[in-house]
């Protein structure tokens, strides 16, 4: 699958990663954020929740506040969410710039730091982060559903350590091989299988820089499926 991606396919992605690439500090922790909001739920709540915390005066000093926009989005572990966004919020301001990639540091140094450090955020979720804050730059993957199917693995299955460090260090070898680059590889490959070829924005959008909109009306996704077909 990595062979069947033609590089001049991924220009486009290199130039809009370019554009989402964090400015600073407070474009960091939304990416973090992101990367909390998108463990164990599909990519529309993830959006949604991501949407409902951007504003982040809305919530950043009343935790009781955060919890009712988590389980307002619908997403799901609210309790677990607020307990790791709040740490991770009170972790990050006392000192931002350790959350940023040293020049003298390997990049499985970086995320592994960044895992080590934060609650909630697992191998292929503080790679997820390191993704979205070095888009273009970052040698590690998030090891998600698609990529663990691609390597023959259950998409529900949880790789040992060995395991993961495997596929990535083979994903990322493969794509220097090729003359690829690792995201932009993994972004397409996932895009492609949502049916949106060539562009990440149908949820990408909402890390654009402008306070972001609900990919789907909150209202709408409170009706069960026995309540639609009954109306």
């Amino acid at each position: 699958m990595l062979e069947s991606i033609k590089p001049k396919s991924l220009i486009p992605y290199k130039e809009y990663f370019d554009k989402i690439t964090p400015k600073n500090e407070t474009d960091i922790f939304r990416r973090a954020l992101f990367a909390f909001a998108s463990v164990h739920t599909g990519w529309k709540f993830n959006v949604n929740l991501y949407s409902l915390l951007w504003e982040l005066a809305n919530w950043k000093d009343d935790k009781s506040r955060l919890y009712s926009l988590i389980d307002e989005s619908r997403a799901g572990l609210t309790e677990g969410r607020t307990k790791s966004i709040w740490e991770f919020k009170e972790n990050y301001w006392a000192d931002p710039e350790w959350y940023q990639k040293k020049d003298d540091e390997m990049w499985v140094q970086y995320r592994d730091r960044i895992q080590g450090r934060t609650l909630g955020l697992g191998h292929a979720k503080s790679s997820f982060f390191v993704e979205m804050c070095y888009p273009n730059e970052a040698e590690v993957i998030c090891c998600d559903t698609h990529v663990l199917q691609m390597y023959g693995l259950k998409g529900n299955s949880s790789p040992t350590q060995k395991t993961y460090s495997y596929i990535e260090l083979h994903w990322v070898s493969e794509c220097k091989r090729l003359g690829i680059q690792p995201v932009a590889a993994r972004w397409c490959l996932w895009d492609l299988k949502q049916g949106h070829p060539g562009s990440s924005r149908y949820w990408s959008y909402c890390l654009e820089g402008e306070k972001p909109g609900l990919v789907l009306p909150r209202q709408l996704e409170l009706f069960t499926w026995k309540e639609m077909n009954a109306a």
